[in-house]
């Protein structure tokens, strides 16, 4: 088991790579894993991080539609892959479109990766619902979301 800060990075690192290895253009997908911030990879699982990553790999602009429930804490991921020359103002256009939509922002985040490549995380709750919201109400929302 890592004993250091960075041998846990390296370490998580790994573990995604092991994940790569069976995706199309590995050379892209290991750049890719060198350019993540420590934040993100503190964050995001190993193969949670695959499927935010996997956003890229069929096109250049892409969603990843409806998102991830995470349960422990009642909330729902968004994760939205695009190039960073694509809009200006991704990010707050993105902010824009879930709170239209009546989610709340709890937590968001930028990640900038190789080749201009920007992968933006929004963790979000419904307020309609006190505990977990149903998946299809989820997916109809995230539905809504991606055709703005």
């Amino acid at each position: 088991m890592p004993e250091t800060a960075d041998e846990w990075l390296a370490h998580r690192r790994g573990e995604i790579d092991s994940l790569a290895k069976s995706a199309d253009d590995p050379a892209w997908w290991g750049q890719q894993i060198e350019s993540l911030p420590r934040s993100y990879l503190v964050a995001a699982t190993a193969s949670r991080s695959l499927t935010n990553w996997s956003v890229f790999a069929g096109s250049p602009a892409t969603t990843q539609p409806p998102g991830a429930l995470a349960p422990e804490h009642k909330v729902v991921e968004y994760a939205v892959g695009t190039y960073e020359e694509i809009t200006p103002g991704i990010f707050h256009k993105l902010t824009g479109a879930l709170t239209s939509k009546g989610l709340q922002i709890l937590s968001a985040e930028i990640h900038t990766l190789a080749h201009n490549l920007v992968l933006d995380r929004f963790y979000v709750q419904d307020m309609d619902y006190a505990a977990e919201p149903p998946r299809s109400d989820w997916m109809k929302s995230a539905a809504r979301w991606c055709r703005r």
